[in-house]
C-alpha cells in the first residue's frame, strides 16, 4: 500500500529491515531468559458451523445501516479446500445467512479488525467501532503482482420464523488502501453497482479514484499515485446467490490488499402516544410484522401515555417493494380516532400519513428509516340534533266530482218495470196525481159546455 518508489519510503523500508533484525535480536534474547508467567496459549480456531454475527461502526455511508459480517472464524486452508468453507451467521432482527466461502490465489488470507492498516481509511476514519473481525486481509508475499479471490457462494437469508427471505442488499467494500498498481474486482451474477465513495479530503489516492463498471455484474476499482492518503470505495448487490472479490497487488514487498462483506438493512419504528382515554383501563399495543408474517417487534402503553418499538433492524425488500405492517390493536378502539404520521429519513412524508385506521404499509428503502406515531384521541360525538318539524299544509276543501254508482242486476230484478225509467216511487205518484188533476179539470170544461149549448 506504500509509495515505495520514492526516496523516504525507500528509508522507510530501510528502517523496517533495521527494525526487524532488532527485534529478532530481542527474540533470541527473550528465549534465554526463563519466563515469570506461562506462554499464552495459542488461539483456538472457532468452530465455522457456530454463528458468529456482524456489526455496526461509527460514520461513514450508511454506517447506521451497515452491518459488517464478522469473518473471525475464517480458515483459508479450509476455504481453499474443494468443499470450501460453510458459515452460518447471525443478522440483528432475528435474521441469519448462510454462505459458503470459497479462496483462491497466490496470497493467503486471514481474519483482520478494523483498521486493517494505519492509512485505511476504513476503522480509522469510517465505521469506527466495529465489532469483531470484519476485513479478510491478505499476507505480504514477496513476489510480483500477488492475487487473492473470495468467493461467497449460496447466500441465503431466513427470518427468525425460518421463511426464506427476498430482495435483501449485499455490500462489499475495500477495506485496507488501493495503490497505484493495486486494484479491486467486484463481481456478481445479480449485478453490481457502485454504493458509496469516501474520501476524507478530495482527490485521494484509493480504490474510489478510478472505477470502472466493466458490466452490469463486474465493477474495478485502481487506486493510482496523483496524492497522499487514501480513500475508499463500496458496492453493492441485490440478493445475489454468489459474491466475489478479488484483490490484486503488485510488486511491492510488504504490498496487501483487504476487503469486508456486510448487509445492508434498513429500520422500522413505530410508537403510539395517547392524546385522551374514553376509559381508565383501555391500553394499546404498536407492531411491526415482516411481509413474512413475522412479528418483529411489538410495543404496549399499559396503562401510561405511550409506547415505542424502538429502532428495528428489518432488510429491504428491494427487488418487489413487499411492505411491513404497522398495526395498532387495542381495548375500546371504537371509542378512539387513530392519527398516524411518519417520518422518511427523519423527514415529514405526507403519503404515509392517515386517520381512522389501525394499520399501514411501509416498504423501506435499503438504509432507510422509516418512523411511524399513531396517535389516539377519544372520537369526536356528534350531538343529536332536534329535527325542525315540518309545517302542516292548510288546506281547502274542495268538491268533488259525484261518481253514480250504477245498480247491480240483483237490485234492478227485485224492482217493479217502471223503476227501469229511472224515477223512483215519489216521482211517479206525482206524475199520477198531476194527470187525475188535469184528467179532472177537462172533464169539469166539457160539462161547462155541454151544460150551455
Amino acid at each position: 500500500m506504500r509509495n515505495v518508489s520514492s526516496t523516504p519510503n525507500r528509508r522507510a523500508k530501510r528502517l523496517r529491515v533495521l527494525v526487524g533484525v532488532a527485534v529478532s535480536a530481542l527474540a533470541a534474547v527473550a528465549l534465554a531468559i526463563p519466563a515469570a508467567a506461562s506462554a499464552a496459549e495459542p488461539a483456538a480456531t472457532p468452530d465455522a458451523a457456530q454463528p458468529v454475527g456482524c456489526g455496526y461502526g461509527t460514520g461513514g455511508p450508511y454506517a447506521d445501516t451497515l452491518c459488517w459480517i464478522d469473518m473471525a472464524s475464517y480458515s483459508d486452508a479450509t476455504a481453499r479446500s474443494a468443499a470450501g468453507q460453510p458459515f452460518s451467521i447471525t443478522l440483528p432482527g432475528g435474521y441469519t445467512t448462510t454462505f459458503t466461502a470459497h479462496t483462491s490465489g497466490t496470497n493467503p488470507v486471514r481474519a483482520s479488525g478494523f483498521p486493517t492498516w494505519g492509512g485505511a481509511a476504513i476503522g480509522n476514519q469510517i465505521y469506527l467501532g466495529t465489532p469483531g473481525q470484519p476485513a479478510l486481509y491478505q499476507d505480504a508475499v514477496f513476489g510480483p503482482y500477488g492475487v487473492s479471490t473470495i468467493t461467497l457462494d449460496d447466500i441465503a437469508v431466513t427470518d427468525s420464523s425460518g421463511a426464506a427471505v427476498q430482495g435483501w442488499q449485499f455490500v462489499g467494500a475495500d477495506a485496507e488502501s488501493t495503490f497505484g498498481n493495486e486494484s479491486i474486482t467486484f463481481t456478481s451474477g445479480s449485478g453490481v453497482k457502485v454504493l458509496a465513495t469516501y474520501e476524507s479530503s478530495p482527490g485521494q489516492n484509493g480504490c474510489q479514484r478510478n472505477i470502472v463498471q466493466v458490466d452490469p455484474n463486474t465493477i474495478t476499482c485502481t487506486g493510482d499515485l496523483t496524492s497522499s492518503g487514501y480513500g475508499t470505495a463500496l458496492v453493492s448487490s441485490t440478493q445475489p446467490s454468489s459474491f466475489t472479490q478479488t484483490m490484486t497487488v503488485g510488486y511491492t514487498p510488504d504490498a496487501r490488499e483487504g476487503v469486508a462483506f456486510a448487509f445492508q438493512s434498513s429500520k422500522l419504528q413505530a410508537d403510539a402516544t395517547v392524546v385522551n382515554r374514553a376509559a381508565a383501563g383501555d391500553t394499546f399495543d404498536v407492531s411491526v410484522t415482516s411481509p413474512e408474517s413475522t412479528v418483529v417487534g411489538t410495543a404496549s402503553t399499559g396503562d401510561g401515555s405511550s409506547a415505542s418499538t424502538g429502532q428495528l433492524t428489518v432488510l429491504p425488500r428491494v427487488t418487489d417493494g413487499t411492505a411491513y405492517t404497522l398495526a395498532l390493536t387495542g381495548t375500546n378502539l371504537a371509542a378512539y380516532t387513530p392519527t398516524w404520521t411518519c417520518d422518511v429519513n427523519g423527514v415529514a412524508d405526507t403519503a404515509l400519513s392517515a386517520t381512522g385506521v389501525t394499520s399501514l404499509s411501509v416498504s423501506p428503502a435499503a438504509g432507510g428509516l422509516v418512523a411511524c406515531r399513531v396517535s389516539l384521541d377519544v372520537a369526536a360525538v356528534v350531538p343529536p340534533t332536534t329535527p325542525t318539524p315540518t309545517p302542516t299544509p292548510t288546506t281547502t276543501a274542495v268538491a268533488g266530482p259525484v261518481t253514480i254508482t250504477p245498480p247491480t242486476a240483483a237490485a234492478t230484478a227485485a224492482k217493479p218495470a217502471l223503476a227501469s225509467t229511472g224515477l223512483d216511487a215519489s216521482a211517479i205518484a206525482l206524475g199520477a196525481a198531476v194527470l187525475l188533476a188535469l184528467g179532472a179539470g177537462a172533464f169539469a170544461i166539457r160539462r161547462r159546455v155541454a151544460g150551455s149549448k
